[in-house]
């Protein structure tokens, strides 16, 4: 396991953190900005995953640094969320967190997301979303850049992965944007979006506050279901199984 010292060494103990909305006060426990390279270190070190709490010492990580805004992180954050988006068993703490984090760091964050946009990657690419609709969500001033990004991403959704499509959509769904209506309106049209995350174009419209409601809508992704996963949650636990299951093929076939 790596050394950390104090202050830093206290994110090995905190164990299990609770929801995103309740923080800890990491600045209170003596970690500031002189800490940020062991903080970035600690995003990546392996030997802590194995035994609790340490397990949990990266989120303190991640928490602590949104926290200093410490732009030098961005890069390296951006590293965990692509290495997670191409792992056989990905974590719904980075998919559910890093965005929400990186979007605190403001517009700075938006042109070193796009590019790292690589539309071949789809997985990746959706991810990459996610932080600039969190950036524009949590930053006014940055929301119609990060708009005319997410727009952009859909001007190639005839060729795009269809569930990359849908998760597009859906974030423009989150900012409101009814400006992003016609790129809506031209990606739907190509018959390549992913109807089971939160359906076709009426209910889009719908969720955007720019119709009726449909007589058969679908709840929005973020909407939460009585089993309390929301859409964004179920689709990533089915990705989960589907990777478990090729995993258990192909050792069968060992």
């Amino acid at each position: 396991m790596g050394s950390y010292a104090p202050p830093v060494d206290q994110l090995l103990k905190l164990g299990r953190p609770i929801g995103l909305n309740t923080k800890v006060d990491y600045v209170a426990l003596g970690i500031g900005p002189e800490h940020v390279p062991d903080l970035i270190r600690l995003l990546k070190d392996e030997t802590l995953f194995e035994k609790e709490p340490e397990a949990y010492a990266q989120i303190h990580a991640w928490r602590a640094l949104g926290q200093l805004r410490a732009r030098e992180a961005i890069g390296p954050l951006l590293d965990v969320m692509a290495e997670n988006a191409e792992a056989e068993d990905f974590s719904d703490w980075i998919l559910e967190e890093l965005p929400v984090v990186l979007g605190s760091f403001g517009p700075e964050t938006i042109p070193i997301v796009v590019v790292r946009i690589d539309r071949q990657n789809a997985r990746r690419t959706q991810e990459h979303a996610a932080v600039l609709k969190e950036v524009g969500r949590q930053h006014p001033e940055a929301r119609a850049e990060a708009v005319s990004h997410l727009c952009r991403l859909l001007e190639t959704a005839g060729t795009n992965d269809p569930t990359l499509n849908a998760f597009l959509i859906s974030n423009l769904i989150d900012l409101k944007a009814a400006e992003a209506l016609p790129a809506i309106e031209r990606a739907y049209a190509t018959n390549n979006v992913d109807l089971s995350l939160h359906g076709g174009l009426e209910e889009a419209k719908f969720y955007m506050g720019l119709g009726p409601k449909p007589q058969h809508a679908q709840p929005p992704l973020t909407s939460p279901r009585p089993s309390g996963q929301n859409a964004k949650q179920r689709f990533n636990e089915r990705q989960r199984q589907k990777k478990l299951a090729k995993k258990q093929k192909k050792r069968k076939g060992k």
